[in-house]
């Protein structure tokens, strides 16, 4: 963020530096974030724990370099994608039961009021999420699940405004067909991906 500063001199730039927030900050307030995010990214339920400190480990190391480009979300989930392919790679590709949200680690609240729609919303999402591309997952996770606007979308993923919102529609479409499937699964999760 430069500015132009008027002086003696004349006009010169001055560098003024985004004010950052601590490491325990950023990490607290943002858990549960990273932890859905690395989920819904494709890291499996029993391997969480082990992605959330990975995370921990390269926000700590990368967190003074942050310019406040983009929202602080934006950058965490970047960084969430990075740790999250990494631990695809290392998996072998066996599946592991889905585990409910019931495992989250301490810190972590549910905020769905009832439990079992809360499970079975969470279950529909990370079952959707891990049949989807690696673009389309983004765009799932950021513009459906965590409702960033589609301005802020398009200019993190290097898109028009425009083809994000008509692929944030397709995915919500393609989402709704999925939960009302052959496996007949809770409207719940419809709830929170209605919004335009």
């Amino acid at each position: 963020m430069n500015q132009i500063v008027e002086g003696t001199y004349g006009a010169i730039e001055a560098e003024h530096a985004c004010v950052l927030p601590s490491f325990e900050e950023v990490y607290s307030s943002h858990l549960t974030f990273l932890w859905r995010s690395l989920r819904l990214l494709g890291v499996k339920e029993h391997l969480l724990e082990d992605a959330c400190q990975d995370a921990a480990t390269v926000i700590f190391r990368r967190l003074p370099e942050f310019e406040g480009r983009s929202s602080l979300r934006t950058w965490l989930y970047g960084i969430a994608q990075g740790v999250a392919s990494n631990h695809r790679r290392r998996v072998v590709r066996k599946d592991a039961p889905l585990v409910g949200t019931e495992d989250l680690p301490s810190g972590v609240e549910m905020r769905a009021a009832p439990r079992e729609a809360a499970l079975e919303a969470a279950d529909s999402i990370i079952r959707f999420s891990d049949t989807l591309g690696d673009a389309d997952r983004d765009l799932f996770a950021l513009g459906l699940v965590e409702q960033i606007p589609a301005v802020e979308l398009a200019g993190e993923l290097g898109l028009r405004v425009t083809d994000v919102r008509q692929r944030v529609s397709r995915l919500r479409e393609r989402f709704r067909r999925f939960v009302s499937g052959p496996a007949p699964c809770s409207t719940r999760p419809l709830a929170c991906l209605a919004r335009d």
